[in-house]
């Protein structure tokens, strides 16, 4: 999985670069400019909220900032860890979704 969050990480750099500094970025998601730093070099894994934190402060979609590929053993995710998630209940995956576009929305008017 190791990749996967490098190239997550990178993929949050470079939609980052040119818009936000690191600190301005750290500032508006309340987290430390260390936190993002770790985020772009693949150190810190982030729950699915602060994906979509993550992402409307870029101004982008969630799935924007997911490598379009996964390679490697390391990106193999075990059998138990599915079964795990597909017992989340998509409902409150869903109202999670619907209230992050309801906020980039209000945002952007």
């Amino acid at each position: 999985m190791d990749a996967f969050y490098q190239a997550f990480g990178e993929r949050v750099r470079r939609t980052r670069e040119g818009r936000l500094s690191q600190a301005q970025l750290a500032r508006q998601m309340h987290l430390s400019r260390g936190s993002i730093a770790n985020i772009e070099a693949g150190r810190q894994r982030i729950p699915l909220h602060v994906l979509l934190v993550l992402a409307r402060e870029l101004g982008v979609e969630p799935e924007d900032l997911m490598p379009r590929e996964l390679s490697g053993p390391d990106d193999v995710v075990p059998p138990d860890r599915l079964r795990r998630l597909h017992a989340l209940d998509r409902d409150d995956v869903e109202r999670v979704v619907r209230r992050a576009r309801l906020e980039r929305d209000a945002a952007a008017k």
